[in-house]
């Protein structure tokens, strides 16, 4: 059964401004390529975490809830960013906006504490600078 890239497209943000966190991430498995910067934000402030995940660690096939050891190198979903974001100043918010950092922040900020501590587990999480800040700052 083929299903059109739009169709994709529309299920997953609609998924996503729902917070249907599993649902977007199987969609974005099914189709990396229509990965976009407005859907990082929404999966961010919506906390879909499993979304994030995937991008984050580049890995589009990544099953729901499996640990991951490293990043990709190289990644089908990043080469789709990187030629839809080519301004510099978009690049560098999106570079911003997908710091373990920032995603702890933001998911403390709004209480999200267990959801902020399953980032940790990610590959290279607690080593990245302002990790420690973050958690420091919302008394964690």
């Amino acid at each position: 059964m083929y299903l059109s890239n739009s169709l994709i497209d529309a299920a997953m943000r609609s998924a996503l401004e729902r917070s249907y966190d599993y649902l977007a991430a199987l969609m974005l498995g099914l189709n990396p390529s229509i990965i976009s910067k407005d859907m990082i934000y929404t999966a961010l402030n919506n906390s879909c975490l499993e979304f994030i995940k995937k991008v984050w660690t580049g890995n589009y096939q990544l099953k729901i809830g499996a640990i991951v050891k490293r990043r990709k190198k190289q990644s089908l979903l990043w080469d789709q960013l990187e030629k839809e974001v080519t301004n510099y100043v978009e690049r560098k918010e999106l570079a911003k906006q997908l710091k373990i950092s920032f995603i702890i922040d933001q998911l403390l900020e709004k209480k999200k504490f267990e959801e902020a501590k399953s980032i940790l587990d990610w590959p290279g999480a607690c080593d990245e600078p302002g990790v420690i800040r973050a958690c420091i700052k919302y008394s964690q």
